[in-house]
């Protein structure tokens, strides 16, 4: 069930008070919560304020992160009874994705994967079955768009990815708690090694937390070299993780189809340069 229950309005000033924080900047707000820069007597912070509670808030990335090694992912100070309030570690550092749009694929991959694999093998995550499970949520989601369609060109996009997703919907014993949004924005380089940042908490085959490392590949390549670039983090992924290579694959090709039928089919441009892509990454599959 989905709770959409505003926290108190007054809540930023609460929280500031009861935690002792000081000298605030806003760094980052969007429809989901408002992030702040502060000073806590633990050290430098970051506060996020959660528009919604419930659904929307912080429970899952709060028991998520605290049954993983803090050694991979920003520890968690404070959070309020609601857990629409969350003080967490500051931590210092370019993000993965400055290495990655600088055009050094292969070494941003291998960082993502160092998180990944320290994650995975540090969790200590227990009842996995309180987590949204991400695989069936988005099967759902793709029933209610192949109801919508406008188009015999959309719907065929919604069948290929449904098919997809039936793989993995046969993997639930393969499932397990994790990071699901581990994008490189979310993946700080520090002196002491890479770590994560922003969870969301999910439950869902370890592959899935390459989704978002595909979508940046969508976002920042050039086209002429998404095909070879692909292929490269593929082969990164494959060789430092032990994903199953057809596997891996697949799921990305699910990235691309996923993020072609969710944009309004009436946004053109947007929509032939994402089939360009999914095309470009068919050919990729179809030639290993």
């Amino acid at each position: 069930m989905r709770l959409d229950i505003s926290p108190p309005a007054n809540a930023y000033e609460v929280v500031t008070k009861r935690w002792g924080l000081q000298n605030p900047k806003q760094i980052k707000k969007n429809y989901r919560s408002t992030v702040y820069f502060v000073e806590s007597p633990q050290g430098p912070a970051k506060l996020k304020i959660y528009t919604q509670i419930g659904y929307r808030g912080e429970r899952p990335a709060i028991s998520y992160t605290k049954g993983v090694d803090s050694k991979f992912i920003a520890q968690i100070y404070q959070s309020d009874f609601y857990r629409a309030a969350v003080l967490s570690e500051w931590v210092e550092g370019p993000p993965v994705s400055e290495t990655w749009r600088k055009g050094d694929y292969e070494k941003a991959t291998r960082l993502a994967c160092e998180v990944i694999h320290g994650l995975t093998e540090s969790s200590r995550v227990s009842f996995p079955f309180a987590y949204r499970r991400k695989t069936v949520n988005r099967y759902r989601s793709l029933q209610g768009e192949l109801k919508r369609s406008q188009s015999s060109e959309q719907r065929a996009l919604v069948v290929e990815a449904m098919g997809i997703l039936e793989r993995f919907l046969m993997l639930r014993s393969s499932e397990r708690v994790i990071h699901g949004d581990l994008h490189y924005d979310n993946i700080i380089q520090t002196t002491h090694g890479a770590r994560a940042i922003d969870p969301r908490g999910v439950n869902a085959h370890p592959i899935t937390n390459c989704s978002s490392l595909f979508f940046d590949t969508a976002t920042d390549v050039d086209p002429p070299v998404l095909g070879e670039v692909f292929s490269d983090q593929v082969k990164v992924i494959t060789e430092y993780l032990g994903y199953d290579r057809d596997l891996l694959m697949q799921y990305a090709l699910f990235t691309w189809l996923w993020r072609t039928i969710k944009r309004d089919e009436n946004d053109h441009a947007f929509r032939e340069k994402r089939l360009r892509e999914v095309d470009t990454i068919r050919g990729v599959i179809a030639q290993t």
